[in-house]
């Protein structure tokens, strides 16, 4: 019997994308996948990757020509193109921009569609700094709300949803334009592996924080609070990995501080210093601002540490204030404030670290695990199509 068909819309180069691949390739252990993304010099205009077939828009000519819009002829023409030839079954787009053209396309040819809404776009296309550089895109984005009437124009259209929280759900419900959708919720997991808890013996607080470094989750605030109480005589560290826009300020503060024994900055990511750190870290540090955007996602790196036995100290987005509550893996705290900051550490000395490492590992373990994801995921997709 031959395996039912899907159709993944990705609006960027393919590979690589965690979650698309993650998705899709849970995806082809049940059906035929093919994912339409968007060329980026690669060298081929289609390719079998892990026995999924990837198809690209705009081989070799201008980046304008594919730009991901709905209303974009190259696009909507190597969609048709696709459908007429694979005959999917279902439709999944990743982009909201593309909505609108797989909703309307997917009513033409009577193809459930599905919109994997890994991000609460209408809040993250305003924290990008090129929509906020000159008066034109500022009206369109802030004044218009232009992605919010996307959004709307895109789910009137597309009636199954896939977010990544509980919280996202809540959003979109509280929408006048969501009505009769289905939801289904698939968390941003790393894969299930076994035994990998790292154990530690808890003798001072070690933070970590990996990543590419960026405004919008600064360290600055927590790593003023961790120089202000080396300066008091406590025993800590601070282990830093990755670059950014950031990096350079970041550097020079560890640089003045006169702890840079103390806290150390890795710089580039490297594989080898990855578990290295790893090994070393005791608490993983998610300093995330407070938004629209991170009260309605979560993040990988939550659950990455989660894998390893981690415990948390994150910023008080709703869902990992919400996750830490609910698991006891973590310590919730306003990472705008220092003195805030400088207080919880000091109870750290004495907290019980095997029990929140435990409970760190216990989640991972039994639901926060991409197996658990999966199931959801391809049961969602069954029961449409």
């Amino acid at each position: 019997m031959d395996r039912k068909k899907i159709i993944y819309v990705w609006k960027s180069p393919y590979p690589w994308d965690v979650r698309v691949e993650k998705i899709c390739k849970s995806l082809a252990n049940e059906y035929e996948v093919l994912i339409l993304a968007r060329w980026g010099s690669e060298a081929k205009k289609a390719e079998q990757i892990d026995g999924i077939t990837v198809r690209r828009v705009g081989f070799r000519e201008k980046p304008i020509k594919s730009i991901p819009l709905s209303f974009n002829r190259t696009w909507k023409k190597e969609l048709e193109t696709v459908i007429k030839g694979f005959k999917p079954d279902a439709i999944i787009v990743r982009e909201i921009m593309l909505g609108t053209l797989v909703g309307k396309l997917g009513k033409k040819h009577n193809i459930p569609t599905i919109m994997d809404m890994a991000e609460n776009y209408p809040a993250v296309i305003k924290l990008f700094k090129k929509y906020k550089q000159n008066i034109f895109s500022r009206f369109l984005i802030h004044t218009l709300d232009l992605a919010k009437v996307v959004e709307k124009n895109s789910l009137k259209l597309i009636k199954n949803i896939i977010v990544v929280c509980d919280e996202q759900v809540d959003r979109l419900k509280s929408e006048k334009y969501i009505s009769n959708h289905k939801f289904c919720v698939v968390e941003n997991t790393p894969p299930f592996e076994e035994n990998t808890k790292i154990d530690k013996e808890f003798t001072k607080p070690i933070f970590g924080h990996h990543g590419n470094l960026t405004a919008d989750k600064s360290v600055f605030e927590f790593l003023q609070a961790v120089i202000e109480l080396l300066n008091e005589g406590f025993d800590m560290e601070f282990h830093i990995m990755g670059n950014g826009e950031i990096y350079q300020e970041t550097k020079k503060i560890v640089d003045e501080s006169g702890h840079s024994d103390k806290i150390i900055m890795y710089g580039n990511w490297k594989d080898e210093l990855y578990q290295k750190y790893l090994n070393t870290i005791n608490f993983g540090v998610l300093p995330y601002a407070v938004n629209d955007f991170t009260n309605t996602t979560n993040f990988n790196k939550y659950y990455d540490f989660l894998k390893f036995g981690i415990p948390v100290i994150t910023s008080d987005t709703k869902p990992m204030s919400r996750l830490n509550d609910q698991l006891g893996c973590g310590i919730t705290i306003n990472v705008d404030s220092v003195e805030e900051i400088k207080e919880r550490i000091k109870k750290l000395y004495n907290s019980d670290y095997g029990v929140l490492s435990n409970n760190a590992y216990k989640a991972y373990e039994e639901r926060y695990n991409w197996s658990v994801d999966e199931i959801a995921l391809l049961q969602f997709v069954k029961e449409l199509i």
